[in-house]
């Protein structure tokens, strides 16, 4: 991912250090200018102000440039990812979570980091994909919340060296999803109104087929295919998850919540639909500073959509597919189906 030097505090500092300077050069012109040391002072933190400004941009250049060449000298294979030549790298586990704090009319939104340590700084040329045990998930709505964990790998080369942050090869494996339907076809029904759904699975995908009749008086709204799978929520490095967003809501009792309209149909007639369970085909590499990374830019950039749960960590409750039928003023109309979803890492 692209580095970007921090402009808040660039541009804070080049500020404060044209204030001091301004203050240091014209003090003298005052009725009763203040002590020589005081005007010094004021005009070293000035030029200091600067020279960090001028600092922060030209080692931020030149690492967004490391970066970009690093990452287009990596190579991937099956199980190994290879260096451009051999680095020191020490392993860990990065966590990410972005959290929104409303205080009144105000909300602040900032992406907590955490890079925990697991192994030994070694030198090497290449990456056993293998070696990071698979340990790899997250969580993320359409708005919030925001929660990801990634093995990673820092790199301790001095050319890569930043104040604020750290360089890592977040490593993602090949990653996809199995899924079992209990039954095969749903009905529903109200007054003449009438749908029905046929589905089968092949290994990570659902595919299925609605077939709606709606009359011209008829009463219903429409018809859709709703997939819904609660899990309990895991204790992580950063607490408990918590928040709400489109699609993912938490339930009291501490269950996490992933809803997702599959298809749906408001006029008679019949829809097929395809539906993929998250899945990462080949193995990822994301090169960045541990301290820009974003969980929904990571989703992203493996080609996922929110709202989403992946990986392993997460302890299925339970999980449907429902047919519903939705009728104004009136509680809907539904059939189910359970459904077994079983994630599968592959490191080899």
């Amino acid at each position: 991912m692209e580095y970007k030097p921090p402009l808040k505090a660039s541009v804070l500092a080049a500020i404060l250090g044209v204030v001091f300077i301004v203050i240091a050069i014209f003090a003298h012109s005052l009725p009763e200018p203040p002590p020589l040391a005081f005007r010094v002072m004021a005009g070293v933190l000035g030029f200091a102000g600067v020279a960090a400004c001028v600092w922060n941009f030209t080692v931020g250049r030149r690492l967004a440039r490391n970066l970009k060449v690093l990452s287009g000298g990596l190579r991937l294979t099956d199980s190994k990812v290879i260096l451009p030549h051999t680095m020191r790298i020490t392993p860990g586990k990065l966590t990410l979570r972005k959290m929104t704090h409303r205080s009144g009319k105000h909300t602040r939104v900032r992406v907590e980091q955490y890079l925990d340590y697991t192994g030994e700084t070694r030198e090497t040329s290449e990456i056993d994909i293998a070696s990071t045990k698979g340990d790899v998930g997250g969580i993320v709505g359409r708005v919030y919340p925001e929660w990801i964990v990634l093995p990673v790998f820092e790199v301790s080369e001095p050319e890569y060296k930043i104040s604020g942050g750290s360089v890592v090869f977040c490593i993602v494996p090949k990653f996809s999803h199995e899924v079992m339907i209990s039954r095969g076809s749903l009905r529903v029904s109200y007054d003449r109104d009438f749908a029905q759904l046929t589905m089968d699975t092949s290994r990570d995908t659902i595919h299925g087929k609605i077939t709606y009749m709606k009359p011209p008086n008829g009463v219903s709204r429409s018809v859709r295919v709703e997939l819904e799978a609660k899990y309990r929520i895991p204790k992580t490095r950063l607490g408990i998850i918590g928040g709400e967003g489109i699609g993912l809501r938490v339930k009291i009792g501490g269950r996490l919540v992933l809803r997702k309209t599959l298809a749906e149909l408001k006029n008679s007639g019949t829809l097929e639909f395809n539906y993929q369970l998250p899945r990462v085909k080949e193995p990822r590499v994301i090169v960045g500073v541990h301290t820009q990374l974003e969980p929904k830019r990571i989703v992203k950039t493996l080609g996922l959509e929110p709202p989403v749960i992946f990986g392993s960590g997460w302890e299925l409750v339970e999980a449907r597919i429902k047919l519903v039928l939705d009728i104004p003023r009136h509680r809907d109309v539904i059939d189910e189906a359970k459904i077994i979803i079983k994630p599968i890492i592959e490191l080899e």
